[in-house]
């Protein structure tokens, strides 16, 4: 179904996400200019055009913007220039926050028919910051533990509730008998 985020496409997604950090943007400020006075909130809204949205977002997401990239600092400098542009004394605020990123990242299947996922997908031709791979975040989970994980392959296609559960308690006794839970 359109609109679930497992049948997005990578530019809906970073449409929504753009959006959403605008919107929380502008509902900040116009919370700020309402607590000022009525006349604030009305030179705030004469600021504000919708046509400009569009060209905002496009701006804000040309490029990959995640934490302590350069682009992030650029978007942040970018919406302080917006932000004085329209009259209001702002700043940005640094800090030092734990930003945990791999050194080396496998997946990979040992066995009979060995196989190693690349890890990278491949440009789409309708997300033209599809290509910008060298700016990119690596595909990774960043609450994991470190280490191998080895077992039998559990298809997630298990129909039947009995073979489901004797999985799950496979899975529980190796972790038991390695110390894990």
């Amino acid at each position: 179904m359109k609109g679930e985020v497992g049948t997005m496409t990578r530019p809906e997604m970073r449409q929504l996400v753009c959006a959403g950090a605008l919107a929380i943007v502008l509902v900040g400020i116009v919370t700020m200019v309402g607590a000022q006075s009525p006349a604030s909130d009305e030179t705030f809204r004469g600021l504000i055009d919708a046509k400009n949205i569009g060209e905002y977002m496009r701006v804000m997401a040309a490029r990959p913007h995640h934490l302590g990239s350069p682009y992030g600092k650029q978007n942040a400098e970018w919406i302080l220039a917006r932000f004085k542009e329209w009259g209001w004394d702002a700043t940005i605020e640094s800090y030092d926050v734990l930003f945990p990123t791999p050194k080396d990242r496998v997946v990979e299947l040992l066995g009979p028919t060995p196989f190693k996922a690349t890890l990278q997908e491949p440009p789409v031709s309708v997300d033209p910051t599809s290509s910008q791979q060298a700016e990119q975040l690596p595909s990774f989970n960043a609450y994991s533990i470190d280490g191998d994980v080895t077992g039998p392959l559990a298809s997630r296609h298990l129909r039947q509730r009995r073979d489901r559960d004797r999985a799950l308690r496979a899975v529980v006794a190796r972790h038991q008998a390695q110390g894990r839970c």
